[in-house]
């Protein structure tokens, strides 16, 4: 099995994410600080309908790069969609809720406080 390429995966999501309308696309590089996935990929939509048609385009686009659907949430209540493709995952939100969870900052600051040692305030 060839190794994961997070550079490479980074720009071809990028693209796609760009020619479908994603706003405020961040990629968090979790490698050695998570053991559950590499890396995630956050962005907002407008929209439930959106979000309904990023969410199944995403997948069939995971799927022609040879990446197979480990775990999907969030497909029905659509404020939060988190697609799991074990070396990363992709996380749609609504705006309010992506306010809301914050969840790059969380991970900064996580990071942060590995480097540190500190406690984090949730």
């Amino acid at each position: 099995m060839a190794e994961f390429d997070l550079e490479k995966t980074v720009q071809e999501w990028n693209t796609w994410l760009d020619e479908n309308k994603a706003e405020d696309v961040q990629f968090v590089d979790l490698r050695g600080h998570s053991d559950i996935t590499d890396a995630i990929i956050v962005l907002t939509v407008n929209n439930t309908r959106h979000m309904a048609h990023l969410s199944e385009d995403a997948m069939r686009f995971a799927k022609a790069r040879g990446e197979g659907l480990i775990a999907a949430d969030g497909l029905d209540s659509r404020e939060w969609v988190v697609l799991d493709f074990g070396i990363y995952m992709v996380h749609i939100f609504l705006p309010e809720t992506r306010a809301q969870y914050s969840i790059e900052d969380f991970w900064d600051k996580y990071k942060s406080r590995e480097k540190s040692d500190e406690s984090i305030e949730i």
